[in-house]
């Protein structure tokens, strides 16, 4: 990894201003998903049936953006950690460099295109065979 060519300062100034930028984005809609969640339009406990089904589906949906959020906030903190430790842009499974339009187009990527394919393909792989959690229960 010590032979890895470092990104240029004004490179690496770019993508971390992206990266907080993206941060900055995400903590905002995270508190606009708060308010929406704490509305007492989407408590299910109000309405007909019909209202608070739809309710419930909102605030599931509402649920699963947070989520997605989180872990996407995780990467982004990772990726400004790499650049502090000096390791941002080198595909952790390889040790190559990450191209910079790669970066530029993910700023919190972690590994090579090709490595991060194969990483998803084996996971679809795997919950393509994963067992039913609920098979053999009646």
């Amino acid at each position: 990894m010590d032979d890895a060519p470092s990104l240029p300062p004004a490179v690496l100034d770019e993508l971390r201003a992206r990266l907080l930028a993206e941060r900055r984005r995400l903590a905002n809609r995270a508190a606009a998903i708060l308010a929406d969640a704490e509305d007492e339009r989407w408590t299910p406990d109000r309405g007909d049936p019909h209202d608070r089904a739809a309710a419930e589906r909102i605030r599931q949906a509402l649920a699963r953006r947070s989520e997605a959020d989180a872990r996407l906030l995780a990467e982004i903190d990772a990726a400004l950690e790499r650049m502090d430790a000096g390791t941002y842009g080198i595909c952790e499974d390889t040790g190559e460099p990450i191209p910079l339009a790669r970066l530029r187009a993910i700023p919190w990527a972690r590994y090579l295109a090709e490595v991060q394919a194969q990483f998803e393909g084996a996971d679809r792989a795997a919950a393509a065979v994963a067992p039913d959690p609920d098979e053999g229960y009646s």
